[in-house]
């Protein structure tokens, strides 16, 4: 692919592959979208975060909420994601719109679409040219970011914040500018206002920031990030003083839902050590591990690692690596293991930090050794993550959901809402397809004895998957999606006014 062409087909792929597909159930209870949309409304409505007030109370929150010591129900997660769902509110008042459907997608739009365009924008101004190409498709379409910039869930915009603060913060380094290093600062910290776990991250920027300090030998850049960061930090803690007495107090600490309480009071909320139970979920599952969703992240890893120890990674690489293997580890340490999914949801805001092991794995590509492996596992993981983010992006966490959901809705004909009409899922498939042609295309004689054996290799992994066991009640989960699909399923769907 060439550097001028790639923006172009990147847009293409973005355009019918995140867009295209809207899946959307009235009668599924979305209980990590439902109380964020609703501290959307009551700030807009009201001015306060409680979402069981004045014109909001008509509206089931679900069980994802805290209760404050003032007795009200807010969302038992960071305020940082229901700001777009604040822009969202008033966008679908300003157009006429007044239902919760009209509204959750906007507010799906607003922070998960954009967030990942975004995203996807300053990775390719960071890495340039066919490696680049390669390794913004895999990271948006290969891994389940694609599945949740669809989803009002925060991951995405946590992630966009966290990874587009590091490469705003690279750049204020290399060119010791203030202004830069301060909205590197803050625009980093932010991530940490919609997702807790971000905050981690911080350990690893600081340690980068300070070498960078001692390199120049002045701590301004350093300094100034610092003061970008303690903007949402301060934001942050303000929101818990109000809400629960205590900047230190979170909405975890007050969770309603007693088997949520439990969950959150072990360790460091949820915090503990990894176990068997937590490694399988968040590794190897077929319904959360990153094994299954995202097995370009093995060799991702693995290449950056050989170019540490090799001293052919640039500082970039060396942080990305460390903010990916330090939340990873952490992840493997959660007792959440984050219920209805697909994929780690909570390991998506570190995904983009693979970009750079992903360009040098795209230089695998016409090695007889290795080409086959990076064919096959980037064909596997743009077809299942296009099945789950097209259709059910809220795996039931047991069985195979491939052979016993995602297939066999596809194999129905059913189709979720689509600004394409009917054949939106179908043109992200197209998309997809064309994309990963194009940034894998064979160059060479080896290259294209790569590229069969490797495609020849993903339908091997695509049977094989086939006979992982299934759930006792895979009939009874079906019967039931497909009683409530939208549009076209057996009950009609639930209209949620607005307004009381």
């Amino acid at each position: 692919m060439s550097t001028r062409a790639a923006p172009q087909l990147l847009l293409v792929g973005l355009i019918l592959v995140v867009t295209a597909a809207s899946p959307y159930f009235s009668r599924f209870m979305n209980a990590n979208e439902r109380p964020r949309l609703l501290q959307g409304m009551a700030w807009v409505l009201s001015g306060t975060s409680a979402i069981d007030g004045p014109g909001t109370e008509h509206i089931a929150p679900g069980i994802d909420v805290s209760r404050t010591p003032k007795g009200s129900l807010v969302p038992n997660k960071p305020p940082g994601a229901s700001v777009p769902a604040a822009a969202a509110f008033a966008i679908t008042r300003a157009t006429g719109g007044d239902t919760l459907h009209v509204f959750t997608r906007w507010a799906r739009m607003l922070g998960g679409w954009l967030p990942m365009v975004v995203m996807l924008a300053l990775g390719r101004r960071r890495f340039p040219g066919s490696g680049g190409s390669f390794a913004l498709v895999a990271v948006a379409l290969g891994t389940p970011c694609l599945a949740y910039s669809r989803l009002l869930y925060g991951h995405v915009l946590a992630a966009s914040c966290l990874f587009g603060g590091v490469l705003v913060l690279e750049r204020a380094e290399r060119a010791q500018r203030l202004g830069l290093a301060a909205l590197g600062g803050l625009l980093a910290a932010s991530a940490v206002a919609v997702e807790y776990l971000a905050a981690f991250a911080g350990l690893p920027i600081g340690i980068w920031l300070l070498l960078g300090a001692r390199r120049s030998r002045t701590p301004k850049v350093a300094l100034a990030a610092l003061g970008g960061a303690l903007v949402p930090i301060a934001g942050l803690m303000a929101y818990h003083d109000a809400l629960f007495g205590s900047p230190w107090l979170t909405p975890y600490h007050f969770v309603v839902r007693e088997g949520f309480a439990e969950i959150h009071g072990q360790g460091l909320l949820g915090l503990t050590f990894p176990s068997s139970t937590s490694i399988f979920e968040h590794l190897l599952s077929p319904w959360g591990g990153l094994l299954y969703w995202a097995p370009l992240s093995v060799p991702a890893m693995w290449a950056m690692v050989q170019g540490v120890r090799k001293g052919e990674a640039d500082a970039l690489e060396r942080l990305c690596l460390a903010i990916f293997a330090l939340l990873l580890v952490l992840n493997l340490c959660l007792s959440q293991t984050g219920g209805w999914r697909v994929g780690p949801r909570y390991l998506v805001v570190a995904l983009p930090f693979l970009l750079p092991g992903l360009v040098r794995v795209h230089g695998w590509l016409g090695q007889r050794a290795k080409g086959p492996l990076v064919i096959a596992l980037s064909a596997w993981s743009l077809a299942v993550n296009y099945l789950a983010a097209g259709l059910f992006p809220h795996l039931v966490p047991e069985g195979n959901p491939l052979r016993d959901l995602l297939l066999p809705l596809w194999a129905e004909g059913l189709r979720p809402y689509s600004a394409w009409g009917p054949w939106g899922l179908g043109f992200a498939g197209a998309g997809t397809l064309v994309l990963w042609v194009v940034v894998t295309r064979p160059v060479d004689a080896a290259s294209k004895q790569a590229w069969v054996l490797g495609t020849l290799g993903a339908i091997a992994m695509m049977v094989a998957a086939m006979f992982v066991p299934g759930s006792p009640a895979a009939e009874d989960t079906l019967a039931s999606i497909r009683s409530i699909w939208e549009p076209g399923g057996e009950r009609s769907p639930l209209v949620v006014p607005l307004d009381p």
